[in-house]
């Protein structure tokens, strides 16, 4: 494989792995690397929203019918706000995916574009070296299996590698970014919801941020989210014994149960930093901070990562811009949507919670 890039992804979710699309449509030399075997699983709700939709569709991706599950299109989300209230509905139709298979088709999509795919490769370190930058690895021998130090150089390096960002990590040591938790368990059984729905709880009684229950294919997803340090198990066990008690719950065998690393939207008042990165090093999706209030974070995702492809392209062509500079300008109007979506929820929840 080549030791030197136009640009290096680290992550192959939907920022990595859609950013690299873009920079291979206009041949612009990439590899990019993930720290797992891909496909691999990701913990996540699955809810592909039109917004996510929508901007796929802007550079000439559709979801194909093969990564989604049963029920194939979801009716929206319905949130309790507190014990006792009744359901406030945000209609909106998305596609309902395994995550493992969506992330994997983008990522297809990318190495049919021309990006180079590099897993089972894990970030160790980041050296500026004048106008290029030197990243060591720690990746799999495709022979022999065993661990071995490569090194790569590039002139621009992305980070898309989620809420524990290692890119992050070390272009930051001085930042600390509160952690959460999220824990899910999959069961077999029954429960009086419509399975065409995500439901959130929002109740502090039964999680340290948020509750929620979904069903994909013959599953029961039931999870809960707090950070990182609290007793998520207690709160997995009351939030069963609320929806035995309100909707029939009835587990019938338990399949698994997966916890993730997910940015701090638990708090009373989460810090959102929205750090873009510098350098020629850009962070994108949730490795900057770019997810909405409810936690839902492929819109950002795909939307940071499309500014960044660009940014990069436009500083290629002139070389005297400031790429970060340019990608801060494209993300703006991201920025500034998340901003009041979180500003708007929080002054809209004693109201829903009323409802």
């Amino acid at each position: 494989m080549n030791k030197k890039w136009d640009v290096i992804i680290i992550g192959s979710g939907p920022a990595g792995s859609v950013c690299g699309y873009q920079l291979a449509k206009e041949k612009i030399k990439t590899l990019l690397i993930e720290k797992k075997k891909i496909p691999r699983d990701k913990i996540c709700s699955g809810l592909v929203s039109k917004e996510s939709q929508n901007a796929l569709k802007k550079i000439g991706l559709r979801i194909p019918d093969a990564v989604c599950t049963r029920p194939k299109i979801g009716k929206g989300i319905k949130v309790q706000f507190y014990i006792g209230n009744n359901f406030f509905e945000m209609p909106e139709k998305f596609y309902n995916v395994w995550r493992r298979y969506f992330d994997f088709w983008l990522t297809l999509e990318a190495n049919k574009m021309g990006v180079n795919v590099k897993d089972e490769t894990k970030l160790i370190d980041i050296k500026k070296l004048n106008d290029d930058i030197l990243i060591k690895v720690k990746t799999k021998d495709e022979i022999t299996g065993k661990y071995k130090i490569e090194e790569y150089i590039t002139k621009y390096l992305v980070g898309a590698d989620g809420a524990a960002s290692t890119v992050r990590k070390l272009i930051y040591p001085n930042f600390k970014r509160s952690i959460g938790i999220a824990y899910q368990e999959y069961w077999r059984g029954t429960i009086d919801l419509d399975p065409r729905y995500f439901y959130a709880f929002m109740d502090r009684e039964l999680s340290a941020g948020y509750a929620f229950c979904n069903m994909k294919e013959d599953y029961l997803i039931i999870g809960v989210g707090a950070l990182k340090g609290i007793d998520i198990k207690n709160f997995q066990n009351r939030f069963i014994r609320y929806l035995q008690d309100g909707w029939n719950l009835n587990l019938e065998k338990f399949i698994r149960r997966e916890a993730t690393v997910t940015t701090d939207i638990f708090s009373e008042n989460p810090v959102f930093n929205h750090l873009h990165g510098e350098d020629n090093i850009l962070l994108i999706g949730e490795a900057a901070d770019l997810f909405n209030v409810m936690g839902e974070g492929i819109p950002s995702a795909i939307k940071s990562a499309i500014n960044a492809s660009e940014a990069i392209k436009e500083n290629i062509n002139n070389s005297k811009t400031d790429v970060i500079e340019l990608y801060k300008e494209k993300n703006k109007k991201l920025v500034e949507k998340l901003e009041k979506n979180w500003e708007g929820f929080k002054k809209q929840y004693d109201q829903f919670s009323k409802i």
